[in-house]
């Protein structure tokens, strides 16, 4: 089995590079994760299919959101991993609410723009990993 950080595992990993995003302006103590708000957001690319959703996670002071796979369509598919690896950063959301106890999710309809950024060189990880 290869180390981790060996050049044959790393590839297969870069793909996924677009799908965490830290929340900077995170002051440890106002915001909680989806786990403790049942807080959510469903994604749309720009045009208009959905791609999936957005949950908060925290732990301890780090906030991060994750763009999780969520659909059932091969057009929906596609699109989530075209948007993981191409240039784009504009979503389009709706905030969602989980009910555990209902199993279900209920969504706005009021949709909003929001940047996903991909650009920052801190997400550049497409270079040769050195030891």
């Amino acid at each position: 089995m290869p180390a981790w950080g060996d050049e044959a595992t790393v590839p297969g990993f870069r793909p996924y590079v677009n799908m965490v995003r830290p929340i900077d302006d995170y002051d440890g103590v106002s915001r909680t994760g989806t786990i403790e708000n049942s807080l959510g957001m469903l994604c749309k690319n720009e045009r208009g299919v959905f791609i999936g959703m957005i949950i908060n996670v925290r732990t301890n002071k780090l906030m991060t959101s994750v763009l999780m796979p969520a659909f059932d369509t091969e057009t929906s598919l596609v699109a989530y991993l075209n948007f993981l690896e191409n240039d784009e950063e504009k979503i389009l959301l709706h905030k969602c609410q989980f009910a555990e106890d209902k199993r279900s999710l209920t969504a706005e309809k009021t949709m909003f723009e929001a940047c996903w950024p991909k650009k920052d060189v801190s997400f550049d990880l497409k270079s040769d990993v050195k030891s």
